[in-house]
């Protein structure tokens, strides 16, 4: 017996948040499974975000950028240098079975540039620049 797993069968959430550096930026994007919508935020309150509904293509484009870049193998704290203004990055991910959270600052000479794809990915999701 085979079974084939739709990308509605298949369990992909994340939350992403970037904030910080000099102008205090911040964004939230993160993503509901059940409604395939996308809430996003540049209010840190979280008293104005906006919604817009994920189609299956960016999903799967998601899921196989999630995977091919190694998320779940990535460390969960890179560390900013010190004494110097950074923007700091959070994106939790829970895919199938798999769940992973890491921190990072945009400063950290190791952060690989596999997470900084994802990251940018996600960001392209609300921005309609795939």
């Amino acid at each position: 017996m085979y079974f084939i797993m739709t990308l509605s069968e298949s369990s992909l959430s994340f939350k992403y948040i970037e904030s910080g550096g000099l102008t205090a930026r911040y964004l939230l994007i993160s993503f509901n499974p059940h409604t395939k919508t996308l809430t996003y935020s540049t209010d840190a309150t979280g008293a104005m975000t906006s919604e817009q509904p994920l189609n299956d293509s960016d999903l799967k484009d998601l899921r196989d950028a999630i995977v091919k870049e190694g998320f779940f193998s990535t460390q969960t704290t890179y560390s900013p240098k010190e004494n110097e203004t950074y923007v700091a990055s959070n994106l939790s991910i829970t895919m199938d079975d798999k769940v992973h959270t890491t921190t990072w600052a945009d400063t950290a000479s190791e952060v690989p540039t596999g997470l900084k794809k994802i990251a940018d990915e996600i960001k392209k999701l609300i921005t309609g620049k795939k």
